[in-house]
């Protein structure tokens, strides 16, 4: 029997936001010849496969978010010591939001394939940074591959950071009824969508303002090794395989089979194709499309909406 380090494993690496919950769906339908459409929240998130999987302790994620308590080797020894005491006999499919891993999961799983979504244009990167928002930090009922509890504590800081924010230049009773309405839920996202902009650096590609990282905007810390959590080049390596944002953003599903067969190492079966094209077009109709097509005029529209609200209707 093959040790757990020698399974061919796929890792997917991908920031927050960026569709990799998806892959690891249909990864993990297609290495286990399963062809059930994957569930798919209304907002267009796509967790239920990974929290399953991490709820079935197969999961190895060596660490899904970006932290700074381990050292590389500390890492290696501490989630080799875990691994090990798993009972995984087959492939798996798993994820993390932090590149620094991709060097460990070859090191460790040396027969393993790393499938990286990139996002190398702004366009992408503020995508992504928009559907992170609306999808795991503003739909109420999604379903995260974190404890409930954990990820409730999450939106509630980020609700009290945009509440801060408002309360800047609004009074105490119009952040109440702001927070309280959901016919001024334009102004909540936009607010959310600003502490992000902010903190990753992204701001002045929307907005007449420099080019620059406000790290503390960021209530809890998250990316906290660095300010530019886009910057991803220094952890890809030429055995990655590599999957733009764009594919996901203008609907290629050419590029995504390349990208599958290549994980794979193999050529799919004509219901495989049928099943990753249908799964493809129903995720993708479960997106925010104005944010897909267009990120920037989605910015400016929400923008024109919150200040509409505001002036129209005085709280």
């Amino acid at each position: 029997m093959p040790s757990i380090f020698d399974l061919p494993h796929i890792f997917v690496v991908f920031a927050p936001g960026a569709g990799g919950n998806f892959l690891v769906g249909l990864l993990t339908k297609l290495i286990n010849r399963e062809y059930s459409d994957i569930e798919i929240a209304k907002s267009g998130s796509s967790h239920t496969t990974v929290s399953k999987k991490i709820e079935a302790n197969r999961d190895l994620s060596m660490g899904t978010f970006v932290d700074n308590i381990l050292t590389i080797d500390e890492k290696k020894e501490y989630y080799g010591e875990l691994f090990s005491k798993l009972e995984i006999t087959d492939p798996t499919v798993s994820w993390t939001h932090d590149f620094k891993n991709i060097a460990l999961y070859q090191n460790m799983f040396t027969n393993s394939k790393i499938i990286v979504v990139t996002q190398n244009s702004d366009i992408e990167q503020l995508a992504i940074t928009f559907m992170h928002v609306i999808k795991n930090l503003l739909d109420p009922d999604v379903v995260t591959p974190m404890p409930a509890d954990y990820h409730k504590f999450i939106q509630k800081l980020y609700m009290q950071s945009c509440i801060n924010i408002l309360r800047e230049t609004l009074s105490k009773q119009q952040v109440d009824e702001i927070v309280s309405n959901l016919e001024y839920r334009d102004i909540i996202t936009f607010t959310h969508l600003k502490i992000f902009l902010n903190f990753y650096g992204l701001m002045h590609l929307v907005e007449n303002v420099p080019k620059q990282y406000i790290k503390e905007n960021n209530p809890i810390g998250m990316y906290s090794l660095t300010n530019k959590p886009y910057e991803i080049d220094k952890y890809l390596t030429d055995k990655c395989v590599l999957l733009p944002y764009l594919c996901i953003m203008s609907g290629d599903i050419i590029t995504l089979l390349d990208v599958i067969r290549n994980t794979l190492s193999r050529e799919l079966t004509i219901e495989e194709k049928m099943f990753v094209e249908s799964n493809f077009i129903k995720y993708r109709d479960k997106q925010n499309l104005s944010v897909l097509t267009d990120p920037i005029t989605y910015y400016k529209q929400l923008k024109l909406n919150m200040l509409q609200m505001l002036k129209i209707n005085p709280i």
